[in-house]
C-alpha cells in the first residue's frame, strides 16, 4: 500500500479545509446519485470530482464567473496554504498537459 504524502500545513487548518471539501463532494455525490454508501469514505472517486467540477463549470457559464481564472487564483492559495508544496502548486494539479493520458 502507497502512503500518501501530506504537504505543508504552516497555518493548520489544511485538514479542516480537506474535511470541509469532502463533505461537499459527498453531499454532491448524493445528490447525483454517485454515491455507494456501503463503499464508504473511499467510495468519493476522482470521477466525483471530475463530475462536480463540470457541473461548476456549466454554473459558471450560466453566472458569468471566470471558472479558470478561479481555478488559477485557487491555485495561488494552494500553494500558500501548503507552502508551495503540495501536489497541486504546480500547474500538474489544475491544468491537463498536451499528450498527457486520458482523464
Amino acid at each position: 500500500m502507497n502512503a500518501i504524502s501530506i504537504p505543508a500545513d504552516p497555518e493548520n487548518r489544511n485538514d479542516e479545509r480537506a474535511e470541509a471539501a469532502r463533505l461537499t463532494l459527498k453531499t454532491f455525490a448524493k445528490t447525483y446519485g454517485e454515491l455507494d454508501e456501503l463503499a464508504g469514505v473511499g467510495s468519493l472517486t476522482r470521477q466525483n470530482v471530475i463530475d462536480l467540477l463540470a457541473n461548476l463549470a456549466h454554473m459558471c457559464d450560466r453566472s458569468d464567473i471566470d471558472l479558470l481564472g478561479c481555478i488559477e487564483i485557487a491555485r495561488i492559495h494552494y500553494s500558500e496554504e501548503t507552502g508551495g508544496q503540495g501536489s497541486s502548486s504546480t500547474n500538474r494539479g489544475f491544468t491537463r498537459r498536451a499528450g498527457a493520458g486520458t482523464p
